[in-house]
């Protein structure tokens, strides 16, 4: 493992002139209104393995409000009462020699509770379908159907629609069981589950798309979500990972055609539950279950947040054409007659003006407070919410570079949440938070795991590797060779 960066706590210093040279700095700045469009009732969930991260977020872009309660099968399957996954990181990795978090689980993989790496299926009465005869149903593991369907080694058979009584199945010889997902299969995934002219049920349909241009991509991602309010798909880290792009803020409507400013966008990372319960830390985690970036550059550095994790990846070979070249890679619902944003608008908003005087801790504590109290989306998060930042644990990470402010956020004692203050420019760069429910972050972990963001650590989870070596970034991988494929039926 590589080692880790600690930097000392940054003590508070009542510094009165600093303060009122950076108030007077970001109050002369125009204010921007934030329209914040987010999906409803998104349930977060963890991959299952350290190479599930396709399956989750698609399983995550299914498990929400304008797709369950328009699909009574999906609504019964992603019941955790009626269908549950496995816990994250209950399977084991059998590779000689090789770390058990990361690699490829056996075919025939059990877990710890001795559930197949395949689910289970049963004969179910399920509400408004089928004339109430029995449907077959997933009944354990519905993520895992979801990966199997799209790897050779489950098929789907619809009772309702043009293709009822066909069998439907996907396998792309490069992306066989046991290795990542490509953005087809996750396509195809998701019209089978949630379209009505395919499986049979739901009331969506779904695009992948290779767009040449980020800015073109990002919009078409803000199109989709603020038009029919289900989450995007992306592939992040030039190729190496998948996370469901849940939200995104604007200063107007966002559209097609439409001149409107990104400012940032919402994810929610599969790969932080899965490493949180397999024990991992601090870098090693990724970014949080719910995670803001921004999308405002600041004058004279590279790339805002946004652009530096949502990067072009190479191709996917046996993916179709328009996803065999270099591209920015994502999935959406469902543009239907609507066609990708042509990119004749620039959403990317003007640079953020360096301050003219760095924030110290008291003025970055003191800005964070002053963004949250002011901003009506973030400030109803359980996670930042209920309690208040922690002054006293500030961390300025990166100081030869960066110059971010890591400010933890505490409830009943707990920490919940985070901001990411750049010293410089004043900027809320990112946050993450806790919903009810979630498990908590030590000081520590939450500390590092904002290192670990700003030093380039991410999860690798390459749909493209035969088989999938799923690892984090630095980290060397095996190989093994897989046998023995059959299918089963969904």
């Amino acid at each position: 493992m590589n080692g880790l960066r600690i930097f000392g706590r940054a003590r508070s210093r009542a510094v009165p002139a600093f303060l009122t040279a950076a108030l007077a700095v970001l109050a002369g700045r125009p204010a921007v209104l934030a329209l914040d469009t987010e999906v409803q009732g998104l349930v977060y969930h963890a991959q299952v393995t350290s190479y599930y991260c396709g399956s989750a977020t698609v399983e995550m872009m299914l498990d929400n409000n304008p797709v369950r309660q328009n699909n009574a099968f999906l609504n019964y399957i992603l019941n955790p009462a009626n269908a549950p996954d496995p816990a994250p990181a209950s399977f084991v990795n059998v590779i000689p020699g090789q770390d058990a978090t990361f690699g490829t689980i056996p075919f025939n993989g059990v877990n710890n509770a001795g559930k197949s790496i395949h689910p289970t299926f049963a004969p179910v009465v399920i509400p408004g379908l089928n004339g109430g005869n029995p449907v077959s149903a997933v009944t354990y593991g519905p993520q895992l159907a979801i990966y199997d369907f799209a790897h050779g080694a489950g098929t789907f058979v619809p009772i309702a629609g043009p293709n009822a009584g066909s069998t439907l199945s996907y396998f792309n010889p490069f992306q066989p069981w046991g290795s990542g997902s490509g953005i087809n299969g996750q396509q195809y995934e998701l019209n089978v589950f949630d379209n009505s002219n395919v499986g049979g049920t739901g009331s969506h349909a779904f695009t992948a798309y290779n767009l040449a241009s980020r800015n073109a991509a990002s919009r078409t991602i803000a199109n989709a979500i603020g038009d029919y309010g289900v989450p995007a798909g992306g592939v992040f880290y030039n190729g190496a990972h998948a996370m469901a792009v849940t939200g995104v803020r604007t200063d107007a409507q966002p559209g097609r055609g439409l001149a409107y400013t990104i400012k940032g966008f919402y994810l929610a990372d599969p790969w932080h539950g899965y490493a949180a319960k397999k024990g991992l830390v601090g870098k090693q985690l990724g970014l949080g279950e719910h995670e803001y970036v921004t999308n405002v550059p600041e004058l004279g550095v590279a790339l805002p947040k946004w652009q530096d994790i949502f990067t072009a990846s190479g191709g996917e070979p046996g993916e179709g054409a328009y996803a065999s070249g270099v591209g920015y890679k994502f999935v959406v619902e469902p543009q239907g007659p609507e066609l990708p944003d042509d990119g004749t608008f620039d959403s990317t908003p003007l640079p953020a003006p360096p301050l003219l005087t760095d924030l110290n801790a008291t003025t970055a504590l003191t800005t964070a407070q002053s963004i949250l109290a002011t901003d009506p989306d973030l400030s109803t998060k359980y996670g930042l919410s209920g309690g208040g930042f922690d002054g006293s644990n500030m961390t300025l990470l990166d100081p030869a570079t960066e110059n971010d402010w890591f400010i933890p956020y505490e409830r009943g004692g707990v920490y919940t949440g985070a901001f990411l203050l750049s010293a410089h420019y004043g900027i809320l760069e990112e946050a993450n938070w806790d919903d009810l429910g979630d498990l908590p972050t030590s000081l520590a972990d939450l500390e590092q795991e904002y290192q670990g963001i700003e030093d380039g650590y991410h999860p690798d989870d390459n749909p493209v590797s035969i088989p999938e070596a799923s690892t984090l970034a630095l980290a060397a991988i095996g190989s093994v060779i897989l046998s023995g494929k059959r299918r089963r039926s969904v």
